[in-house]
């Protein structure tokens, strides 16, 4: 159980939640569920080509059906999802009422939802929203390894320092043991002194937790978004492809 995690936006979060499915699916035949936990559905939108699912993790959440009846294929064999939509975002408002119906265990919605799914899936990969929310804490209440995305700028370093944290504090005061930062991602990197000045300060502050493969920022990647499939198999030979498939 892995969740791709960041509170600043358009790092490649999402991106990189599709390619790494597709690649243990795709190509090393795992069986793999993602379950996009992120209001903005940007995972689920490639992963569907771009349509719009019947139902979605808000009818999970709410109760209006049970996880396996909202999970639907996609187009990589041993690849599932289980999709968002923007109503997940009222969902995480009746959640953080903790006087309401749906604030009744609201931090263990999301595991009693998937733990029955735990003989289907070699891994679950859960794409979360940029924000600190109850559906994020949901999502750490949930998986075992977080791994933290970081652009090449001082604001997206200093929001790995706040997930980090939040991790922290689910492990300490949820009884989460077995919660732990799995590493750190860089992504959309670029050839700049900026790039480069960030990259040493992330590499020196946080040490082996960042992975050796760096994702450069690759119009492939972007296209293969938009033509609703992952780069490792629409564009394995681009830098941004190739990037993924050592990562």
């Amino acid at each position: 159980r892995i969740a791709l995690a960041a509170e600043k936006g358009g790092v490649g979060k999402s991106t990189t939640t599709i390619n790494l499915a597709a690649k243990l699916a795709g190509r090393n035949g795992f069986r793999v569920l993602v379950v996009d936990c992120d209001h903005q559905a940007n995972a689920t939108a490639v992963l569907t080509d771009w349509e719009t699912p019947q139902r979605s993790l808000a009818d999970v959440l709410i109760g209006d059906c049970s996880a396996d009846r909202a999970i639907v294929h996609t187009a990589t064999k041993g690849l599932d999802l289980l999709p968002a939509d923007a109503s997940l975002a009222e969902v995480n408002a009746l959640l953080s009422d903790s006087a309401g119906e749906l604030g009744q265990g609201r931090e263990s919605r999301l595991r009693n939802a998937l733990e029955p799914l735990d003989t289907k899936y070699d891994f679950v990969i859960c794409d979360t929203g940029p924000s600190r929310s109850i559906m994020n804490v949901n999502v750490l209440n949930y998986v075992y390894d977080v791994l933290v995305c970081i652009e090449p700028g001082k604001f997206s370093l200093a929001g790995a320092g706040s997930v980090i944290n939040l991790v922290e504090q689910v492990r300490k005061y949820m009884q989460r043991e077995v919660l732990q930062v799995g590493g750190i991602l860089l992504l959309r990197w670029q050839d700049s002194p900026v790039a480069a000045a960030i990259e040493d300060e992330a590499r020196r502050h946080f040490r082996d937790k960042v992975f050796p493969s760096v994702v450069p920022l690759c119009p492939a990647v972007e296209e293969a978004n938009c033509q609703g499939k992952a780069a490792v198999d629409f564009a394995p030979h681009s830098h941004g492809g190739q990037a993924y498939l050592r990562l």
